[in-house]
């Protein structure tokens, strides 16, 4: 009678294992890595020119691409955006947003935040 797995089997189970957490590690990730962030808007940079077009599909996403700094009180906090909302801010502003950090396994970007999503702008210059 034979005990225990065999190298194959195990191989096996490991392969079934990581690709089952990987998946459910990136739709599961936004829940852990999500921070609610308010500042002052220190700077902020349109990506794209704003009047790109993309062929007869009208507007591209990318072209709402922004790249935005907040001063905290006791942090500095730069992330990335395609939220159009974005379009309206300006330095200066007193915003407070939602930013998600890259989970630690996406080792080029661990640490850094993306998908910036504006909740409230509370007072502008």
């Amino acid at each position: 009678m034979k005990r225990g797995f065999t190298l194959v089997e195990l191989i096996v189970v490991v392969v079934i294992i990581s690709i089952f957490l990987t998946m459910v590690g990136g739709m599961v990730s936004p829940l852990f890595f999500k921070s609610e962030v308010a500042g002052t808007v220190t700077d902020i940079q349109s990506l794209t020119p704003q009047m790109v077009y993309a062929g007869s599909q009208g507007l591209h996403s990318s072209v709402f691409s922004f790249s935005v700094e907040i001063k905290t009180a006791n942090d500095i906090v730069d992330f990335s955006s395609e939220d159009r909302q974005f379009a309206v801010v300006h330095k200066g502003d007193i915003i407070r947003v939602i930013v998600f950090k890259y989970p630690p396994w996406i080792f080029s970007k661990a640490g850094t935040y993306y998908n910036g999503r504006l909740i409230h702008k509370l007072s502008s210059l």
